[in-house]
């Protein structure tokens, strides 16, 4: 599996992703439950562990910038903020494609310090920083996706 899900610190859920997407059902498996998470209609956080994650398919950030579109058309939005741990600038180059596509609905914080999770989940900086990107919710620039 792709992504699990640990929601044992609600409304902060960790997502570990492991290796690579294998398949398209994989993927939607990841969204699905990303999705399932929104239909509670309750606050929350999202901390994404990509430490581990492998070569992944461009196509993928293509499909991940329509799952942020879809939630984006969402009467409401319940995501408070995302925080992504990344390994390398592999993964890095990819999360600046998906945003370039479509912008993220929430305040995003990118970094390579998992010892950083704690105090971004308690503060609200809107800039960048030497450890870590910030990349703030805003309008389409490709309206067409």
């Amino acid at each position: 599996m792709f992504a699990v899900y640990d929601y044992s610190l609600l409304p902060i859920i960790h997502i570990t992703m492991n290796n690579t997407i294998e398949n398209d059902a994989d993927f939607d498996s990841f969204t699905n439950e990303w999705f399932n998470i929104y239909s509670k209609q309750e606050r929350f956080k999202l901390v994404f562990h990509t430490e581990k994650v492998g070569m992944i398919n461009v196509k993928y950030a293509l499909k991940m910038s329509l799952f942020m579109k879809h939630l984006r058309r969402q009467s409401e939005q319940y995501l408070d903020k995302s925080i992504i741990i990344v390994g390398d600038n592999r993964t890095k180059r990819l999360l600046n494609l998906i945003f370039f596509l479509q912008p993220p609905v929430a305040d995003v914080y990118v970094t390579n310090n998992s010892e950083l999770i704690e105090e971004l989940l308690e503060t609200d900086p809107q800039a960048d920083s030497d450890n870590w990107d910030y990349v703030a919710p805003g309008k389409v620039y490709l309206p067409f996706l």
